[in-house]
C-alpha cells in the first residue's frame, strides 16, 4: 500500500483525505496568524515565499520524472516503480501548502492565477485517482468473481452466445420430437399444457438475449438492469417444469455473466480514466510553470 500501512487497510480513503488536510494545516495556521496580524503575509518575492516556490517547482519537475521512470522500468538501478510512486504521492501532497504559501494566499495576476488554479486541479485529480486506486480494486474482488481482460469481453461473449444458442436449439429439438411422436412425455408438453409456449423463449432469445449478449448495456433493454432481468426470468420459470426451468436458469446465468463483465468495464473506466485528466493537466502545468518562472525572473 502506498499510503498508510496495514492498519489503515479498511480506512484508506478516510486516511488519505486526513493526510491531505494535515499537509494543508501549516498553510492554514499561517493564514490565520497573518489574518490576526501575528505574522506577515507571505509573498512570492519574500525569502520564505520564494523558497516555498522554488521547492514546490522542483517537486513538480520531479513528479514529471515518474513518466520517464516508467519508460525506463527495466533500469533497476533507478529504484523500484513502487518507491517512485510513493514519492510521487507524498511529495505531491507536500507541494500543496508550499505552493499556497508561495502565492501569498492570493491568485495574483492572470499568469499566476492560471498556474495556481492548474496546480490545484492537478492535485485534486491526483487525489481523486488515488482514491479510485484504493476503492475500485476491492470492488472488483468482491463484485466481479469472473474478472477477465476487458478487451477480450466481446470475444468471450460470442462463446457464451453460442452456448445460449445450443440451449435454445435443444428446446426446439424436443418440441420437434414431440410433434413427430418420438417423445410421449416431455417437459415441453407439460409446460405447454400450462400455457407456456416454446415460442416465447425463442422470441425472447432473438429479441432480448442475443442482442444483449453482443452489445451489453450499450443496447439498453431490461436485461441490462439486474432487478428487471431477475423479474423477467422468474416469470419465465413460474409455470415451467423443472427441466425447462433449468434451461431458463442457464440462460439467466449467461446474461448475468454479460452484466458482470459490463460492471467490470465500468469499474475499469473509473480506475484508469482519471489519468486522461491528470496527465494533460500535469503537462500543461509544467509549461505554464516555466512561463511563470521566466516572467517572474524578468520583471522581479
Amino acid at each position: 500500500m502506498l499510503v498508510g500501512g496495514p492498519y489503515f487497510a479498511q480506512r484508506r480513503v478516510t486516511y488519505l483525505l486526513c493526510v491531505t488536510a494535515g499537509f494543508l494545516l501549516p498553510a492554514l495556521v499561517w493564514y490565520v496568524a497573518a489574518r490576526f496580524g501575528w505574522l506577515q503575509w507571505p509573498s512570492g518575492s519574500g525569502p520564505v515565499g520564494y523558497g516555498c516556490g522554488v521547492v514546490a517547482g522542483l517537486i513538480v519537475l520531479f513528479e514529471m520524472a515518474l513518466w520517464v521512470r516508467k519508460k525506463l522500468r527495466r533500469k533497476h538501478w533507478l529504484g523500484s516503480t513502487r518507491t517512485w510512486m510513493a514519492l510521487h504521492i507524498w511529495l505531491g501532497l507536500v507541494s500543496l501548502p508550499l505552493a499556497i504559501c508561495h502565492s501569498g494566499f492570493a491568485f495574483g495576476g492572470p499568469l499566476s492565477m492560471a498556474v495556481l488554479l492548474l496546480f490545484l486541479a492537478v492535485i485534486a485529480s491526483g487525489v481523486w485517482g488515488l482514491i479510485m486506486q484504493q476503492v475500485i480494486p476491492r470492488k472488483l474482488i468482491d463484485e466481479i468473481p469472473g474478472e477477465t481482460i476487458v478487451t477480450e469481453t466481446e470475444h468471450l461473449m460470442k462463446g457464451y452466445l453460442a452456448e445460449a444458442e445450443a440451449l435454445i436449439l435443444s428446446v426446439r429439438r424436443q418440441e420437434v420430437a414431440i410433434e413427430h411422436g418420438a417423445v410421449t412425455s416431455s417437459v415441453v408438453v407439460r409446460s405447454t399444457t400450462k400455457g407456456y409456449r416454446v415460442e416465447q423463449l425463442d422470441n425472447l432469445f432473438k429479441q432480448r438475449i442475443s442482442p444483449y449478449l453482443l452489445t451489453g448495456k450499450r443496447g439498453g433493454g431490461p436485461l441490462a438492469h439486474r432487478a428487471r432481468s431477475v423479474q423477467m426470468f422468474a416469470e419465465l420459470r413460474r409455470e415451467a417444469e423443472p427441466e425447462f426451468a433449468e434451461v431458463v436458469s442457464k440462460l439467466e446465468a449467461i446474461c448475468e455473466k454479460r452484466r458482470s463483465l459490463d460492471d467490470q468495464a465500468r469499474l475499469y473506466f473509473w480506475l484508469h480514466n482519471w489519468l486522461c485528466i491528470h496527465l494533460p493537466l500535469s503537462f500543461a502545468l509544467v509549461i505554464l510553470l516555466v512561463a511563470h518562472v521566466v516572467v517572474a525572473l524578468k520583471y522581479w
